[in-house]
């Protein structure tokens, strides 16, 4: 397995992930409301991707650069749409106190 619990770090960020890579997902959940600890359950997974993005190509899109945009294409509006979320839910975690990885 590759890139096993892998971070960005400029060694690796502009590189291009060569096949499936082996990652370790996480679901947190709670049944009720009345539980106060929440579940967490953690599968194996493999990213099988086809853009074959880098950090560096998504972060300049990201950051406004008209060409990453062009570059990215028809998976533009999804790159923003999770880039949205992520700034949502990073609002939300931040008003209930909890920390930043």
């Amino acid at each position: 397995a590759t890139n096993v619990g892998a971070w960005p770090t400029p060694a690796n960020s502009t590189s291009r992930a060569r096949g499936p890579r082996c990652v370790m997902a996480s679901a947190v959940s709670r049944r009720s409301r009345s539980e106060s600890a929440p579940r967490v359950s953690s599968v194996r997974a493999v990213i099988r991707s086809h853009a074959r993005l880098t950090y560096t190509q998504v972060w300049q899109a990201l950051s406004g650069e008209p060409a990453a945009r062009k570059a990215l294409g028809a998976l533009w509006p999804a790159v923003a749409d999770l880039h949205a979320l992520y700034r949502v839910l990073a609002v939300a975690r931040a008003a209930r106190g909890a920390k930043s990885p």
